[in-house]
């Protein structure tokens, strides 16, 4: 039988299970990212490429390009509910493992506790602005979001130009003056 894929928009064939280098896009990603909803839909659209600019916004500048791209392997997976998710090793795997393709690919070190951190910070917010319950049930009580990250439910469109941006001004090489 053959190994599974999945078709992106630019028409690549990304086998999930054993990925390579080559069949990892950018556009692909911030394309599939800008038309994910955060929260399984159970929110105004909010995508999950405008929770990766909010991560990657809070992060400390040698840590936002992890941030940008720490959900990236949803772009080929999905995004999946962490309560949901928690109850799939054998996705959690496969996912880690694309996710480590990825990272190698746009020259990103694993994941610190500060970027996850920043995640968890994100979504804390995200749920305070977004859901109904303002999260009151998982999220700590003496957390208060900050109003500058308030999120502005980008369509898609402008989420994937706005991820696309992000990335090229964090991965610009700085100009050497003579």
């Amino acid at each position: 039988m053959a190994e599974p894929f999945i078709e992106t928009i630019s028409g690549k064939k990304v086998h999930f299970l054993n990925p390579t280098e080559a069949e990892i896009d950018l556009r692909d990603i911030a394309y599939a990212l800008s038309n994910i909803c955060r929260f399984n839909g159970h929110v105004p659209f909010y995508s999950v490429a405008e929770h990766s600019i909010m991560v990657a916004a809070k992060c400390g500048i040698d840590e936002k390009l992890a941030g940008l791209l720490h959900d990236a392997a949803e772009a080929y997976l999905s995004d999946i509910p962490s309560p949901v998710k928690d109850c799939l090793p054998e996705y959690k795997t496969i996912e880690r493992n694309l996710q480590t393709v990825i990272n190698k690919k746009f020259g990103v070190n694993t994941f610190t506790e500060s970027v996850k951190r920043c995640d968890q910070d994100a979504t804390y917010t995200e749920a305070y602005y977004l859901l109904k319950t303002k999260g009151r049930d998982w999220v700590p009580k003496h957390f208060t979001p900050k109003d500058r990250y308030k999120p502005m439910n980008f369509p898609p469109a402008e989420a994937f130009k706005l991820f696309m941006s992000w990335h090229k001004e964090l991965t610009a090489s700085p100009i050497l003056l003579p």
